[in-house]
């Protein structure tokens, strides 16, 4: 599999806002991005290769100079690229265009369009329009290909999942859960917020590291049969009553499942993963959940025991298998969009943009500071 989940690449402190799921495009925009501390939203439409990424970079920077704190959401198709920023908790600048559309509700009053097509020579794309539908259309042919992989991987999935939590010891996990739980404090309330951490795009298979990043302690769920985010549901329900403001992440192919959850108040992490690839951040561990521990085993095995585990373990090829093919299909997307991100760059005007972008920076700047006083 072309798995990416080492590779830093500058993508910083960062998580997703959506993925490339078994159900299609799978957006968390809205319950992200429609919190009530965030006051202004600046949605920016554009197409491939105009600088919505660039510019929203340069505010972020602009604004970390001034000693704000920067929430990055990254592409779930590149992760590379910027899909949104959220300054101070409390503006948010946001890629508006497809897959993920977001049109304003509050104009003026809370939402802004900033449009970068503004700034492109619509004469020169009106010369390349054959080109520029060639190459739309084989984005959208690659992307639909990944979508059927992506479903196939999704069906696969939850028959590994229904297998797996078959040999649960629900009683013995419980308790376990309760146990953990005791361990962090009691928050001021319940809140549940959204970020993902890992997508397949069209550079394979990619995780973040937000929740390691921001974890003070690392709870490493071993995973077994695929019965770790089983741990991580019973948890966040406790949480309810534990009245902790949680952050959650869903698996990129299946949301139903969580893969990660981070007790915000506390600053503590449980993440479904492997110690070994938690590198530096190995002194946050706190300990390691092996998930093997509550799963039934006969002595012996039974020949019911020994069929299931085959079935589960000829699933998880085909699951790998489906999820390559997947990843394959969204690499030809990219020769697509990166073919079309030159047309579109080479029609813009980046220097007017660069100065539109500073004086944005400059009016955020003075946003929150009149939001502080």
């Amino acid at each position: 599999m072309n798995d990416t989940r080492g590779d830093k690449s500058n993508v910083g402190n960062a998580l997703f806002a959506a993925s490339n799921s078994g159900k299609g495009f799978c957006s968390y925009y809205e319950e992200i991005f429609g919190e009530s501390r965030i006051f202004r939203r600046y949605l920016i439409k554009g197409g491939p290769g105009t600088g919505k990424s660039s510019f929203m970079s340069a505010i972020a920077q602009r604004a970390g100079e001034e000693g704000y704190s920067v929430d990055y959401y990254r592409c779930s198709s590149d992760y590379t690229s910027l899909d949104a920023i959220v300054i101070d908790s409390r503006i948010a600048l946001i890629d508006a265009t497809a897959p993920h559309a977001l049109e304003p509700e509050f104009v003026g009053a809370r939402d802004e369009l900033i449009d970068l097509g503004s700034f492109w020579d619509s004469d020169m794309l009106l010369s390349k329009r054959r080109d520029i539908e060639r190459y739309t259309r084989m984005k959208s042919e690659a992307y639909a290909a990944a979508y059927r992989f992506l479903e196939g991987a999704l069906a696969v999935g939850t028959r590994m999942r229904e297998v797996g939590e078959g040999f649960i010891k629900r009683n013995k996990l419980e308790s376990a859960v309760v146990r953990y739980l005791k361990k962090i404090p009691e928050g001021e309330g319940y809140s549940l917020k959204i970020g993902i951490r890992e997508s397949v795009g069209m550079k394979g298979r990619f995780r973040l590291e937000g929740y390691e990043q921001t974890a003070e302690k690392i709870y490493v769920i071993e995973d077994c049969m695929s019965t770790g985010s089983a741990f991580l549901s019973l948890l966040a329900s406790k949480a309810r009553d534990n009245k902790n403001a949680i952050k959650v992440s869903y698996d990129p192919i299946d949301p139903s499942r969580i893969d990660a959850l981070l007790f915000t108040e506390s600053k503590t992490a449980f993440v479904i993963g492997e110690r070994e690839r938690l590198g530096e951040y190995s002194e946050k561990i706190e300990a390691r959940i092996n998930m093997r521990r509550f799963l039934h085993h006969s002595r012996g095995y039974c020949e019911e025991e020994r069929r299931k585990k085959a079935e589960f373990r000829a699933d998880k090829r085909i699951y790998e298998g489906l999820i390559d093919s997947a990843a394959e299909s969204l690499h030809r997307a990219a020769d697509a969009h990166f073919a079309l991100e030159k047309i579109y760059g080479e029609s813009m005007d980046f220097e007017a943009e660069s100065r539109f972008c500073s004086g944005m920076a400059e009016r955020i700047c003075r946003e929150l500071k009149r939001e502080n006083q």
